[in-house]
């Protein structure tokens, strides 16, 4: 089975984040498994993004774009229009994006002969829909019938099916989670490395600066809880160079916050020591579909509070956390499990229990590879399909084509109108 997942980026300097991060597993976790997996993505600038060269990681091809938002991308879209016929499986990520719009156009009956399938990552919750409303009410006047014709569309919960229907899909839903690899770090390293005592409360946010997530009000929620109990110590991780970050910044010197850590960016072994030293993660977001943030603080043993439009209920059904919908609620929550060890220690244990029971990376490619050959093999017998094409075993670097080369750490051709650089193995930003 042949399987290609066409991103916008594979950057978080360019918004890419969460999905980028649960993109590129997936990814992994179907090569892993025998898949022939590639990534189809862009990038304003290579060296923007870390590769590494693990052998588990699908071949890469990166194309310049022009634009942080619609990601439009000539080279790419040719690309697509080529090679998309020798894949079983086409996964768009990202709606409002020039990729996703090739991919889906490309994939119709009659033109392609893959099962495609839109991973919408929360791009059709209310809010979503809201912020920039002008320019996606434009854009869903070609988008709206293309994803109608798509095979299905994958969703991370029920509740994002729900706002997603609310768009007048007539297209089957896959509810299909993100999942996550923990990585096994010793406790008490972040603490020491910043001077944390043992004792004292740790309240730790990992997030993208951005209004959706609130970051302002938890400014409100962690002044009433200095308030109430004096000695915390409080976390953020995350680039805060945006103008939402300045504005996070001052609702810190606003709200009087002490012992305060802005981090920036991060990931891998130093997001998981700060997590595994965290005595509770906050969350107090607008909206999200399934967050790699608390699914992994939830991986830590970490308890969380979050807010009602984070959409995690298994946080309420396993006693992983508290799940509130108002600044004070969230204050109040967050005391009660700081003052109480003994309900601090079994949340963490339901925590763990949580993610090990609901979201491994066994499970969740399992999942994923069940559904999707069941499908390809129904669209085989429904469309007529034969054998599918092979793909050609070399493509010549000429203009249009993907530029090879075979060391995952040769530097980006000095010109930004190269066609694409092909990678054989890649490490996304922010693990």
């Amino acid at each position: 089975m042949r399987v290609v997942h066409i991103l916008p980026s594979l950057t978080s300097r360019e918004g890419g984040g969460g999905p980028v991060v649960s993109t590129v597993a997936l990814a992994r976790g179907i090569s892993d498994a025998g898949w022939e997996t590639e990534i189809w993505a862009t990038g304003y600038d290579l060296a923007h993004r870390v590769i590494s060269a693990d052998k588990g990681n699908p071949t890469t091809l990166v194309f310049p774009h022009y634009g942080h938002r619609w990601f439009y991308s000539p080279a790419l879209g040719r690309h697509i229009q080529e090679n998309l016929a020798s894949f079983d499986i086409v996964n768009a990520h990202e709606l409002w994006t020039y990729g996703a719009l090739m991919a889906m156009r490309q994939a119709q009956p009659g033109l392609g002969r893959a099962l495609c399938l839109l991973h919408v990552h929360g791009a059709l919750h209310p809010w979503a829909l809201h912020h920039h409303g002008y320019r996606k009410r434009l854009y869903s006047l070609i988008l709206h019938p293309l994803v109608n014709k798509v095979d299905a569309v994958r969703v991370l919960n029920r509740r994002e099916e729900d706002s997603a229907r609310q768009w007048r899909l007539d297209v089957p839903f896959w509810v299909i989670p993100n999942f996550v690899e923990p990585l096994p770090v010793e406790a008490g390293s972040f603490r020491k490395a910043h001077s944390i005592p043992p004792g004292v409360p740790l309240i730790t946010v990992v997030s993208r600066f951005h209004p959706v997530k609130r970051l302002v009000d938890l400014c409100e929620v962690f002044e009433l809880v200095q308030r109430d109990l004096g000695d915390v110590h409080f976390a953020f991780a995350g680039d805060y160079g945006c103008s939402y970050g300045k504005t996070v910044l001052k609702a810190v010197q606003r709200r009087a916050l002490r012992n305060v850590l802005m981090l920036g960016h991060c990931g891998g072994r130093q997001k998981w020591e700060l997590l595994a030293d965290s005595t509770v993660f906050c969350q107090f977001s607008i909206q999200e579909g399934h967050s790699a943030a608390i699914t992994e603080a939830l991986a830590a043993g970490c308890p969380v509070a979050i807010s009602t439009g984070c959409n995690f209920d298994e946080v309420s059904e396993y006693g992983a956390g508290l799940v509130v919908d108002t600044v004070p609620a969230m204050a109040q929550g967050v005391v009660k499990i700081l003052r109480d060890g003994q309900l601090r220690l079994q949340m963490s244990s339901n925590a763990r229990r949580l993610v090990s029971e609901r979201f491994t990376k066994e499970r969740v490619v399992r999942q994923y590879m069940t559904l999707a050959e069941e499908a390809v093999r129904n669209l085989r017998a429904t469309r007529g399909w034969g054998r599918l094409p092979t793909p050609p075993t070399s493509i010549a670097p000429q203009e249009g084509r993907p530029v090879h080369t075979n060391h995952p750490h040769s530097a980006p051709p000095s010109s930004h109108r190269m066609s694409s650089l092909r990678l054989s193995a890649l490490g996304a930003r922010g693990d």
